[in-house]
């Protein structure tokens, strides 16, 4: 944005309109981090959107924290992908499996993305992590929490450049 920084705006701006007290968006918009590192990733699509807990819920997007991080065209999603799933899988605590070493595989496919040796499968392998549950009292949240900001950006922007295909035809080419 023109002017990054701290804003305490009242509940029901929308999106777009907290952007414009920001100063607008230097160049075009790709994304927005939505409710913070535990939040969604949204596109242009969501400006209209108010950031107010029914309006957020009827989204299906977090207000969570109410951080908003803004992405233009020029910025690399993967790199804060990354972070956030490197982030979470230091923080699991380790109680169940699924969160331990779920947050482990999704980090350890995203860095082989980032580094072009992506294999077979991790694309869907990433967005299976989306369906892993480890309990009815909800102690997947780390999990899901990873999962939701993956599903929604890294398999479809982080890997786009790698379709399974081409994943494949590497492959047997090594």
């Amino acid at each position: 944005v023109a002017r990054p920084g701290l804003y305490e705006m009242p509940f029901g701006i929308s999106l777009g309109e907290l952007l414009e007290s920001a100063g607008g968006v230097n160049g075009h918009l790709q994304a927005l981090l939505v409710g913070g590192a535990a939040g969604a990733l949204v596109g242009p699509e969501a400006l209209g959107t108010r950031m107010s807990m029914e309006d957020m819920r009827a989204a299906g997007l977090p207000l969570g924290s109410g951080v908003v991080m803004v992405f233009n065209r020029t910025r690399d999603l993967g790199e804060p992908i990354r972070r956030i799933a490197r982030f979470f899988a230091h923080e699991s605590c380790g109680k169940c499996y699924p969160c331990q070493l779920g947050t482990q595989r999704q980090t350890e496919i995203l860095e082989r993305a980032a580094a072009g040796a992506a294999m077979p499968g991790d694309r869907q392998r990433l967005l299976d992590q989306a369906g892993m549950q480890c309990s009815p009292q909800g102690q997947d949240v780390v999990v899901e929490v990873v999962a939701a900001v993956v599903q929604r950006a890294a398999a479809d922007t982080v890997l786009r450049a790698l379709p399974d295909a081409q994943i494949r035809a590497r492959a047997r080419l090594q």
